[in-house]
């Protein structure tokens, strides 16, 4: 048995290991060929070395520390050419379990959604609510997630973001002449440890309210 180990952000085509299956002919009847069976077709891929007769094992598809931790891969070899003293016993062939470890890679926080359109009453007073963000950590340890808003996106802080629960409230008061509209970003990093940022845009509208007239 073979044991390999990869980061979950491993990129597709990436090689995970080789593996060998040794033969005692020589000639062309030590020339290999691998396949993979059961599991792992899905998200990896075996292609032979005609040089050395290995078999490489690639990723195929992306994978997820999350959803599984552990695939357990079938590879198969068989013998390129059949020797015609032996056609009547079929191709000669061995099987080998390669069990791959995922490593878990710390990810940022994600949004949900990733932008938010918000609205205000222009009159609405300093404090309010005026909607509520949510960002998760997509990593098996689920921390909690601290919020803040990038000041570079509201440098007259007419906003503020409560940093526990995401909530977006006026600090200042707002006037839908000057601007109608404020674009800003708010971040979301976990709590108690050092993550990249994850953004999210987050427009909010200013609305007055309709004036009538006699």
């Amino acid at each position: 048995m073979y044991q390999f180990s990869v980061p979950e952000s491993t990129p597709v085509g990436m090689v995970v290991g080789r593996v060998k299956a040794e033969d005692s002919d020589v000639g062309e009847n030590t020339d290999m060929t691998y396949q993979l069976r059961q599991e792992g077709v899905q998200l990896f891929k075996v292609t032979t070395d005609s040089n050395t007769q290995e078999a490489i094992l690639t990723v195929q598809k992306p994978l997820d520390y999350e959803a599984q931790a552990f695939h357990t891969v079938v590879v198969e070899a068989l013998n390129k050419f059949v020797d015609p003293r032996f056609v009547d016993l079929g191709t000669f062939r061995d099987q080998t379990i390669v069990r791959v470890s995922v490593l878990d890679v710390d990810e940022p926080p994600e949004f949900r959604p990733p932008s938010q359109l918000m609205e205000v009453q222009e009159d609405a007073g300093v404090g309010s609510v005026v909607g509520v963000v949510t960002a998760l950590d997509p990593d098996a340890a689920n921390s909690p997630v601290r919020y803040a808003i990038d000041r570079s996106t509201d440098l007259e802080r007419i906003f503020d973001v409560d940093a526990d629960t995401g909530a977006i409230v006026t600090g200042q008061a707002l006037d839908r002449e000057t601007a109608g509209w404020h674009n800003i970003t708010v971040l979301a990093m976990e709590a108690g440890a050092r993550s990249i940022p994850g953004p999210g845009s987050l427009p909010a509208a200013g609305r007055k309210p309709a004036n009538f007239s006699r």
